[in-house]
């Protein structure tokens, strides 16, 4: 008797179950976030093009996702305090070669504890700027993904126009590796 139960069970639950549709439901498919700079690019995914700055950014979140070209490292950032554009794009360039000239003395590996912390000098009657990244996620991050990030955020400012103080966060591929911020000390 229950082996007949069980026939009939199986033989209306079978077909119910392969008339199920093969695609994600539609929520699951809107995840997919894409870069301001290139609004066709999935964040996370390899971005190989040249840069070319969009006309205008779209405003609905107060976040922007920027992606680093050549690598699979992005950034969503929040600018929020107007700065002058000079003592950033200076902190961040210096940044950029500090990081560059770690990888090529000892290679890119991760960051000692899992933070970095890049202290600007004063310029032009202008106060100290500073960066400062940390793991987060439970994931780790490297050298690169740091000067892929770093050159991310320069890029954004530059392009944009949009200097600031900032919050940022860092992925590489799908995974967010770390978080930062970048500001006035003091």
């Amino acid at each position: 008797m229950h082996l007949q139960s069980l026939y009939l069970f199986l033989t209306i639950l079978v077909p119910s179950i392969l008339a199920l549709p093969s695609t994600p439901p539609l929520p699951l498919q809107l995840r997919s976030q894409t870069c301001a700079n290139s609004p066709s690019i999935i964040a996370g995914t390899l971005f190989t093009r040249d840069l070319t700055p969009p006309t205008r950014l779209p405003r609905t979140n107060p976040s922007v996702i920027w992606c680093a070209p050549g690598t699979q490292t992005y950034i969503s950032v929040t600018t929020a305090s107007a700065l002058p554009s000079t003592p950033l794009l200076h902190l961040l360039g210096e940044v950029s070669t500090a990081i560059a000239a770690q990888i090529q003395a000892h290679g890119d590996s991760l960051i000692t504890e899992g933070v970095f912390s890049f202290l600007g000098p004063a310029a032009d009657g202008s106060a100290a700027c500073a960066l400062h990244v940390w793991n987060a996620n439970n994931h780790q991050i490297s050298w690169g993904v740091l000067l892929a990030a770093t050159r991310a955020l320069w890029d954004y400012m530059y392009n944009t126009g949009s200097f600031g103080g900032a919050d940022f966060e860092i992925f590489d591929g799908g995974n967010q590796v770390g978080l930062g911020v970048v500001g006035v000390v003091g």
